[in-house]
């Protein structure tokens, strides 16, 4: 009776993780880059021009699950009227500049309302944007240096891409004037691994719990 009792309750935990992962994302939870690059207290406007920040994937796999940190020049919160057009590049390690800048665009999709969602994050006015269970996902390699990039439209206020206090290799850049001018911060997101992944090692802790419950 007890063994029956644990594993319904390591099911239910499973069902719960598998949820978790398809919304928010916290700090100490799974993630398939370098690290998450957390907000700072500033950015860059991808209402007006198109950011972009490198990442070294970490497992190979598709990408369906995208986070990243915005803030408003106002205290409300993130329009939802927001479209984002977010875009993966390959890598281009020395561009004419001198630093790291994205290549060839190897993805690109727009997200509608309704398509992401947002929720606060910390004491000032910054919204973590989740962009989960993407569609047509683009399917990154171990090891493998990608570029993303983001840029916002009809959305009624600037709407600014949070640099970080963790950053990663060069700077990120931003399109002006036709090439790519590096910024001299890095951008604040996070990608994570799908919830089919998750649930795959749930199930996995379930089975062994089951079998040594048995004996």
């Amino acid at each position: 009776m007890k063994a029956s009792k644990a594993v319904v309750l390591l099911a239910a935990a499973v069902g719960v993780m598998a949820t978790v992962a398809r919304a928010d994302w916290d700090v100490g939870d799974p993630y398939k880059m370098h690290w998450p690059q957390l907000p700072a207290d500033s950015g860059g406007s991808i209402s007006t021009l198109v950011y972009a920040d490198d990442w070294q994937c970490t497992e190979s796999g598709p990408v369906t699950d995208v986070h990243f940190w915005t803030w408003t020049f106002s205290a409300g919160p993130l329009p939802a009227s927001c479209v984002f057009q977010v875009s993966i590049h390959d890598n281009i390690p020395v561009g004419p500049g001198g630093y790291s800048i994205p290549g060839d665009l190897l993805w690109e999709q727009d997200f509608l309302p309704g398509q992401y969602t947002i929720r606060p994050w910390g004491t000032y006015p910054f919204w973590q944007v989740n962009i989960t269970d993407i569609r047509e996902p683009f399917i990154q390699s171990h090891g493998e240096i990608y570029w993303l990039d983001l840029f916002a439209f009809d959305t009624p206020e600037n709407v600014l891409w949070n640099t970080t206090y963790n950053p990663f290799m060069d700077s990120a850049v931003m399109w002006l004037d036709g090439e790519w001018i590096a910024t001299g911060g890095n951008m604040a997101f996070v990608i994570t691994p799908e919830p089919a992944t998750l649930c795959l090692v749930g199930l996995g802790v379930l089975g062994l719990v089951a079998r040594r419950r048995g004996k």
